[in-house]
């Protein structure tokens, strides 16, 4: 995290390919299994993600790309799957999004504080 941090202000919140290759290259994760897709999540998301999915981690911190991640990322959680918004409770819109999606969804999910900034939910079974 604090790589993350000093690197910040130059990468402009997200960070090169590049760089975000390098940071995960440090992690147990199967490198076969990433896939980058560059862009806005508001253009790419819905057409390259796989049918399920087991995480679905929320950082883009903009109102309307939380949303759409929300909407086009949640139903493909998988049940048991866990969701987590990287900044619920350090950028308001972010929240304002994530609780304003859960809302009109009926999505029957406890956001759980983990830090500050990071709430997690387990996509239930009902």
């Amino acid at each position: 995290m604090v790589e993350l941090a000093r690197h910040w202000p130059e990468l402009g919140g997200g960070g090169t390919r590049e760089y975000v290759g390098h940071v995960l290259s440090h992690t147990a994760y199967p490198q076969e299994n990433l896939v980058f897709v560059p862009g806005m999540a508001e253009g790419t998301m819905a057409s390259t993600l796989p049918d399920q999915i087991a995480r679905l981690r929320l950082d883009t911190d903009p109102y309307a790309s939380t949303s759409h991640e929300l909407v086009h990322g949640y139903p493909k959680l998988s049940l048991g799957g866990v969701l987590s918004v990287d900044d619920y409770g350090y950028c308001l819109v972010a929240r304002q999004a994530t609780d304003q999606s859960i809302a009109e969804s009926a999505l029957p999910l406890f956001l759980a504080r983990l830090i500050f900034s990071v709430r997690l939910a387990i996509k239930p079974a009902i």
